[in-house]
């Protein structure tokens, strides 16, 4: 059965437990790089290492990795409203 296209923006996973191993974070990072889940939430110790697993885990993909909801940049940029409050 394939699953919704919508249903990995819906889902978030999380290793937040002090008890939580290396291997609880791997294995959250394999789950949302094989679904493409919008998020995982691990505790701050290992922020740097999931970010290592899902970089590798998006240069092995041929597809666009972003988020379907992120806007591309052109659309980001300031408005003449933003600036004005920028400055």
């Amino acid at each position: 059965m394939r699953q919704p296209a919508v249903l990995p923006r819906l889902i978030d996973l999380s290793a937040v437990q002090a008890t939580n191993t290396e291997a609880d974070v791997r294995a959250c990072a394999e789950l949302a790089s094989r679904y493409n889940i919008i998020s995982v939430h691990v505790l701050p110790c290992w922020t740097r290492f999931l970010s290592t697993l899902l970089a590798r885990a998006r240069t092995r993909r041929s597809d666009d990795w972003r988020p379907r909801w992120l806007p591309p940049v052109a659309a980001t940029r300031p408005t003449s409203k933003c600036r004005k409050f920028a400055s």
